[in-house]
């Protein structure tokens, strides 16, 4: 190797990029060495540098897990003839600092069973030792129930390992038994799973656990769709009976004018003109009464602005009443408004009898998660959704796409969200006296449908 200059050694640490510690060469030399770098002592990745180099040139030593230690760590290089300048260093700050490093590694359960009404389970994660587990069962393929992970520990030969536990219920129980499904936030796919029967041979008692489980799920469904026409129900009337009481308004008005001018009338008095207060209220009931007939309804869907076309796009605020079951009340901070989902919700499509292309969410803020995770549904139909990371100040956007093929022509009439992870702020450090139980939280939903006039226009109600 050339002996290092003055300048000192010839490679020194740039920065990171996933599972890469990148190196920058300072002056033009010949390296026959190898770099590793260490958390602790303990050695995270290793590369053979050979060869020639000019200034500027660059090479990376991989990084494909970190260890269980204390944060802030420190990431520090050697290189057994010094071609490296050990003083540099990578400070890792935060856990999410170390999955962009490495990614949030891979849960593997490698224990997992039914005992005194828990289920319990012994996990590791060989690559990320410093990701925070989160877990959440998913019980006869319907309810969600957190789980509680026990605080991870450091594994010999890297990454960590922790027990978890969720308890079970009688309701959890059906005749023929139970099934779980145990995820964890960052995979798609199921870690582990567990059914419980009456008789582990019998095939017609796992076929009936799951016909149960689907019979569970129409159940819920029907549940959220009798409260959506609840809602509906209320306020269509409330709508009529403020038209009823405009209508008592209005006669009454032309019944005292009438006497008024009966008392006042002769032959060269001057004709009487109504108040504003009164002219306020025939106006106002006058909007009612054409705002009631279907012609105006259609005329109004179609222009909004006084165009001809309807607007492609219908935002729907986080104070509008389309957001009807599962919904708290609307909050709002310096950056806007937003409105906390239970476990589940339903949002009304503005205009159901239109071809429905995309929905988009802009998500404010997640309980207990960086990422959600969700179930998305138009009517009864499940959907598939990308998830991205959103424009401040909203955390992630989600997006349903309806494949054309795939469009039919009545339209939908909601969206359902269900959210696997779910939490009382109560139950947390530090999380005074708020016993709701929250998920997320929506600032604005957004439905573009098939053909229109390319705007986006808010929806008043």
């Amino acid at each position: 190797m050339t002996p290092p200059s003055e300048t000192g050694a010839p490679f020194r640490l740039e920065g990171s990029q996933f599972q890469q510690l990148i190196l920058r060469c300072q002056q033009d030399c010949t390296v026959d060495d190898v770099a590793s770098a260490h958390v602790l002592g303990i050695q995270v990745g290793e590369q053979a540098i050979q060869g020639r180099f000019r200034a500027g040139d660059t090479i990376a030593i991989p990084v494909r897990y970190l260890p269980l230690v204390e944060l802030p760590a420190t990431i520090r290089l050697r290189s057994a003839s010094g071609c490296v300048d050990e003083d540099a260093s990578l400070v890792v700050k935060s856990a999410d600092a170390a999955e962009q490093l490495v990614g949030p590694g891979e849960v593997r359960v490698e224990q997992f069973d039914f005992n005194q009404g828990m289920l319990r389970g012994f996990a590791v994660n060989r690559v990320n030792g410093l990701h925070n587990p989160v877990m959440f069962l998913r019980i006869n393929g319907v309810f969600t129930r957190q789980v509680a992970v026990d605080r991870p520990r450091l594994l010999d030969d890297g990454g960590c390992s922790f027990s978890f536990a969720a308890q079970l219920y009688l309701s959890d129980f059906s005749s023929n038994g139970f099934q779980a499904e145990l995820h964890a936030l960052g995979q798609e796919a199921p870690v582990a799973s567990f059914q419980y029967l009456r008789d582990r041979g019998d095939s017609l008692a796992r076929q009936v656990l799951e016909l149960e489980a689907k019979l569970a799920q129409v159940q819920q469904m029907a549940s959220l769709q009798v409260a959506t026409l609840s809602a509906d129900f209320r306020q269509q009337l409330g709508a009529q009976q403020q038209r009823i009481d405009a209508f008592i308004d209005y006669a009454s008005c032309l019944l005292f004018d009438q006497v008024a001018s009966d008392a006042l009338a002769g032959a060269d008095a001057a004709a009487l003109e109504p108040d504003p207060a009164m002219r306020q209220k025939i106006n106002s009931f006058r909007t009612l009464i054409a705002s009631a007939t279907p012609e105006a309804g259609i005329a109004a869907a179609s222009s909004p602005g006084g165009g001809a076309q309807p607007p492609r796009a219908l935002k729907v605020g986080a104070r509008s009443s389309r957001l009807n079951f599962g919904w708290y009340d609307a909050e709002g901070d310096a950056q806007g408004e937003f409105r906390w989902m239970g476990q589940s919700g339903m949002v009304l499509n503005p205009a159901p009898n239109r071809v429905l292309r995309e929905v988009t969410i802009e998500l404010r803020h997640l309980f207990k998660a960086s990422k959600p995770m969700l179930r998305l549904f138009l009517d009864t139909r499940e959907m598939e959704a990308v998830v991205l990371p959103g424009s401040a100040p909203n955390v992630s956007r989600i997006t349903i796409a309806v494949p054309p093929e795939d469009l039919p022509r009545e339209g939908f009439q909601t969206l359902r969200i269900d959210s696997f992870i779910a939490g009382r702020p109560a139950d947390e450090e530090e999380g005074g006296n708020d016993q709701r139980l929250l998920s997320l939280a929506v600032s604005e939903v957004v439905f573009t449908y098939a053909n229109g006039e390319d705007v986006v226009q808010t929806v008043a109600d």
